[in-house]
């Protein structure tokens, strides 16, 4: 049967199993909640799977799923405490069974039989002798296909370290004729206006110009043609200049915007700077060096939230994108420099720190919008009348060659990456420079990568597309590709070669000279004192463990509920999120079986670490940062930490990441609005800053060196000291003794 005819009947049954007529006539549908709960005990045979499905019903809420269904927190809440409830009683019945020494409980076999099936009616004794209802085979039945039913049609997605896949830019038909025909493309006198930069192209022609890439000696030409250009020769800027238009690039950063340029011999390189070193002003200088290059600008980032604060730095920073989104948009451009005539700061350093997070995420799709000029190419071409209307509408102003489109990962290996019935690109920006035959989108690309090491990632239900996407960037021809990460190796030490192989691509030499960047230091003043020394980079000696972990007993109903968990098999990682609160995390709510009201007043024996983590908060006015995952407690952690602060003799308010801005803001330098930021830890653990942060608590242990590396990373960041003093800061991971 094919998908819709299926969906169709399960549709039809499903209204008919969950209506009856009463003695009028009318029907009674059947709730969201006595849906759920009859649908995953029919499905699902122990608690774990159930759970699971939970968990990712929770990022389908307020969503339509394959029945029509929109389940609210309310409902799926009260379906898990019914659904707990009873493969609580099963297991009090199974326990009680073991302990006995007669066999009138478990002689027939009857309670092992039930307390296994899925079909226990809610926790009821089953009779003795008597075998649940369901044959054998149905139950096989069940176990093989009902988990990929049941998830298909009640979540469609799950959580992971990567966003998913967004619709893909189709081009919209513009009613193709001969006049669009003869508008298309450049003619003689027609291209772009190219502006000198100032680069000194001339010492790679004169300094042993037979060396290239990959070969032996590279490194030594490409440092003396930096030596004798003067990148990399000043000293480090750490103090802050208040009457500079804009700080200037400190010597890394300059170093690999003199690399990665049109008249380099380098054409791909791996950038291993530090988290906080200013890898994303290291992006924008890269592709303002290409904006005259007419193959297409792709930056790729891991999660939306990164994405989102690229386009907030490329306002932040001058470049001459920044200044064609201003010639699109005066009136945006107005509001993000704060001037009414924005040409005037052209060359300035635009702060944004003051804005409201509403009106910055505003202006990036703004300049999103404006970057990727659509409906500027047709066809892979760009019409002229357009780039001559911009012309004369601003004199003297430039025009990019070709769009700018940041993607995702999982966007960039999947639904970009497609092509269409008549092997063309789906994606309207692939289609500009696009070799037909070859069936790879990334030829005669400007490809970007932030967080570089997610390309390698293995352990993820997006392993198809980052797999397609390493294949296409391997064997790109006439690609321009650089990857930018703190962390090159994520949990092996194959995986920095892997990665370095791919940036490389198929027809590199041998050699790796050219294509590594390192920059393996955090040098003081220009970064914060990291306390315990040596972290997050340094090994984790006996002596740094001691001070880094704050180890807190667990009590009371968490321990309770914890060993009840770890009876029943949970693994290891799902086990953790039981150190942190003694229940499942989306059943925190004031509404009917909900546990807020409880854990708030009772936290010492509900959630004993991160009450531990907010009483750190409160002893010390030290601005600061919880980092805590959303399934394993964060809307607790964030309740019970406004709670408590609200308590305090000076109270202070809790900013979450809709206020990261304010929190951020020179005027919360010491948290004088917002002492502490609640963030979540797996959307948080890259690409974001944390400013001006004295503390940093991680209520949950990272789950690799790298996931480490990058969270304590968050708020030890590169930034020339505008306060007038030293900063320090201290980052301390909470744990619970029966667990780590």
């Amino acid at each position: 049967m094919a998908f819709e005819e299926r969906a169709q009947s399960t549709r039809k049954n499903k209204r008919d199993a969950a209506t009856r007529s009463n003695g009028r006539g009318r029907k009674k549908e059947q709730s969201n909640a006595d849906y759920l709960v009859r649908e995953i005990l029919r499905k699902c045979s122990d608690q774990s799977k159930a759970e699971r499905y939970f968990t990712m019903l929770h990022e389908t809420v307020g969503k339509s799923n394959a029945l029509g269904r929109i389940f609210n927190l309310e409902e799926i809440t009260e379906a898990y405490m019914r659904v707990l409830q009873s493969f609580e009683d099963q297991k009090t019945m199974e326990l009680a069974a073991e302990g006995s020494d007669s066999d009138g409980l478990a002689g027939s076999g009857s309670s092992s039989s039930s307390s296994s099936s899925p079909r226990a009616r809610r926790g009821r004794k089953p009779k003795e002798g008597k075998q649940p209802k369901g044959k054998k085979d149905k139950k096989d039945r069940r176990k093989r296909g009902g988990g990929e039913e049941l998830e298909g049609a009640l979540f469609g997605s799950d959580s992971d370290d990567l966003s998913g896949e967004e619709e893909v830019d189709r081009e919209e038909d513009a009613g193709f004729s001969a006049e669009m025909l003869a508008d298309l493309g450049n003619v003689e006198g027609d291209e772009p206006m190219l502006i000198e930069d100032g680069y000194n192209a001339a010492a790679w022609e004169e300094i042993a110009r037979e060396v290239l890439p990959g070969f032996e000696g590279f490194n030594r030409r490409a440092t003396a043609v930096m030596c004798t250009a003067g990148i990399g020769q000043g000293r480090l800027q750490v103090t802050f200049d208040d009457h500079a238009a804009c700080p200037p690039l400190q010597p890394h950063q300059e170093a690999v915007g003199f690399l990665m340029h049109p008249k380099s011999p380098i054409d791909r390189l791996l950038v291993d700077h530090p988290t906080g070193s200013g890898k994303t002003r290291e992006m924008i200088r890269v592709l303002d060096n290409y904006f005259f290059d007419p193959r297409p600008k792709v930056p790729i980032f891991p999660k939306d939230p990164v994405c989102r604060n690229f386009y907030a730095e490329l306002l932040r920073w001058p470049s001459r994108y920044r200044d064609y989104f201003c010639c699109e948009r005066p009136a945006d451009a107005a509001i993000a420099s704060g001037k009414p005539d924005w040409k005037e700061y052209r060359f300035h350093m635009w702060d944004l720190s003051g804005f409201a997070e509403e009106e910055v995420r505003r202006l990036c799709y703004s300049i999103r919008d404006v970057l990727e000029m659509k409906n500027q190419f047709y066809c892979g071409r760009v019409r002229r009348s357009l780039r001559q209307a911009f012309h004369r509408k601003n004199p003297g102003e430039l025009m990019p060659a070709a769009p700018l489109r940041a993607l995702g990962y999982t966007s960039a290996g999947g639904s970009f990456a497609s092509l269409s019935a008549n092997g063309t690109p789906n994606s309207s920006i692939m289609k500009i420079g696009y070799l037909k035959g070859t069936g790879n989108v990334y030829c005669n690309k400007v490809v970007l990568m932030d967080e570089a090491h997610n390309l390698v990632r293995s352990q993820t239900q997006y392993a198809d597309q980052l797999q397609k996407l390493r294949r296409l960037l391997f064997e790109a021809r006439n690609l321009v590709l650089a990857g930018f990460t703190g962390t090159p190796i994520l949990s092996e030490p194959s995986e920095g070669r892997q990665l370095l192989d791919i940036i490389k691509g198929v027809a590199a030499p041998e050699g790796d000279e050219g294509f590594l960047s390192s920059f393996p230091m955090r040098p003081q003043p220009l970064f914060p004192v990291s306390l315990p020394r040596g972290l997050p980079d340094g090994v984790l000696t006996v002596g740094r463990r001691r001070q880094l972990i704050r180890k807190v007993e667990i009590r009371g109903e968490a321990l309770k509920l914890y060993d009840i968990k770890r009876r029943l098999g949970l693994p290891g990682r799902r086990l953790r999120s039981y150190c942190n609160v003694c229940t499942f995390h989306a059943s925190f709510h004031d509404g009917r079986h909900g546990t807020k009201q409880k854990i708030l007043a009772f936290p010492e024996d509900c959630c004993p670490k991160l009450l531990a983590i907010a009483q750190a908060v409160l002893e010390s006015t030290e601005k600061a940062v919880i980092m805590c995952g959303r399934t394993s407690g964060y809307v607790v952690m964030l309740e019970l930490m406004k709670h408590l602060a609200a308590k305090v003799e000076t109270p202070f308010a809790v900013a979450t990441m809709n206020e990261l801005s304010e929190f951020n803001h020179c005027s919360n330098l010491r948290g004088e609005r917002f002492r502490v930021l609640v963030a979540d830890a797996l959307q948080c653990s890259e690409g974001v800053s944390f400013l001006a942060v004295r503390r940093t608590f991680l209520a949950d242990v990272p789950v690799s060196p790298s996931t480490f590396i990058q969270q304590c990373g968050r708020a030890i960041r590169m930034c020339p000291c505008c306060c007038g003093c030293c900063c320090c800061c201290c980052c301390c991971r909470y744990c619970c003794g029966c667990c780590c």
